[in-house]
């Protein structure tokens, strides 16, 4: 329970949760650019310290588009180009980055730098 509480206290702080923002902002930002640029059937999402890249014409908006409109391959596409460029993310569709207090603005221009080079990669 200390170290729960400790975590609450001292490391989850209203300072830490702010600089999530910031860097969370900073990837739907940059994704977004990148997105433009190669005129990607994507858009990105997130909150916080989530977020997500969905390869989709149109808006998921329920469970149904949920299934159907993402494409699906690109989105196991880009979990592996990323494991092999040492970014680790959740398998799962809808989970690809969750923010840590400990991240930089380096580990954000690491992720968009590896994801433009997918972009390019995927637009040739």
């Amino acid at each position: 329970m200390a170290a729960a509480r400790a975590n609450l206290e001292r490391v989850l702080t209203p300072d830490a949760y702010a600089h999530l923002g910031r860097l969370n902002s900073r990837l739907l930002d940059g994704a977004q650019g990148i997105i433009d640029r190669y005129r990607l059937a994507a858009y990105p999402v997130g909150i916080e310290s989530k977020g997500v890249i969905t390869f989709a014409a149109s808006k998921v908006v329920d469970f149904e588009t949920y299934k159907t409109a993402q494409q699906k391959e690109l989105i196991d596409l880009l979990w592996l180009w990323n494991m092999n460029r040492g970014i680790f993310g959740t398998p799962g569709r809808d989970e690809e980055w969750t923010l840590s207090v400990a991240m930089t603005e380096r580990d954000t221009d690491h992720y968009l730098g590896v994801f433009e080079e997918f972009a390019a990669e995927i637009s040739r």
